[in-house]
């Protein structure tokens, strides 16, 4: 595992940016994963700039998403809707979206079977992702797996929860999909994650972040730990 500290999101945007940059430049391919919330934030803005410059990007970069929100695209809870007003050209490039105007119990064998048909997933069942973008909840949450939470409709890599407490579905892959890519870049900013991330990097099987901790994860953050 690589650790990299950061001043802030926008510093380690500009982190994780490079990184992805240079494994691009390595693949005529590239497979990103990608998560929700702010720490993304400003790496989607400098991917969107990247993008407008650099035409074969477009065509260079396939994204799916780690998790969604089962609420309409134009919604403000949802990930894929919020990242669009950040990086427009993703439109073009992400070949996998949840289903959100589904039955939410077919939601994960739609997904899965999306991620299979767009070569995401190997016929060896294994996740074929070169880079997933992912980050951390002051609870230790990761994608929408949270702790004492239980995954329902679980369907190869995709599963759903309810969460209650925002009285709302989500859609999500599971924990082994995401240890599957090549490169997890962990995206962790804020003064009151500090305590909760130092037990993730112990390998606390409380918190689901901790079982993405190990030798494929660039920790990118602003605590010293």
């Amino acid at each position: 595992m690589k650790i990299y500290k950061a001043s802030g999101e926008d510093e380690g945007a500009a982190i994780a940016f490079e990184i992805i940059v240079q494994e691009l430049s390595n693949k005529k391919e590239l497979r990103l994963c990608l998560s929700g919330g702010g720490s993304p934030r400003p790496l989607y803005r400098r991917l969107q700039t990247f993008c407008e410059t650099n035409a074969a990007a477009i065509n260079q970069i396939r994204c799916c998403w780690m998790d969604e929100r089962i609420v309409p695209v134009s919604s403000d809870r949802s990930n894929h809707g919020n990242t669009l007003k950040d990086w427009p050209l993703l439109k073009q490039m992400t070949h996998v979206v949840f289903p959100v105007d589904q039955p939410v119990a077919d939601i994960p064998v739609q997904y899965d079977s999306a991620l299979r048909a767009e070569g995401f997933i190997g016929k060896d069942d294994a996740a074929i992702i070169d880079i997933a973008i992912a980050g951390m909840g002051p609870d230790g949450h990761t994608a929408s797996i949270f702790p004492g939470i239980p995954l329902q409709h679980t369907y190869g890599s995709t599963a759903t929860c309810y969460h209650s407490e925002f009285k709302e579905w989500r859609g999500t892959v599971t924990k082994d999909f995401i240890q599957q890519s090549g490169l997890i870049i962990a995206l962790v900013f804020g003064d009151d994650k500090k305590e909760l991330l130092k037990r993730c990097l112990e390998k606390d099987p409380r918190y689901p972040f901790s079982a993405l901790v190990g030798e494929s994860m660039v920790l990118i953050t602003d605590q010293d730990v």
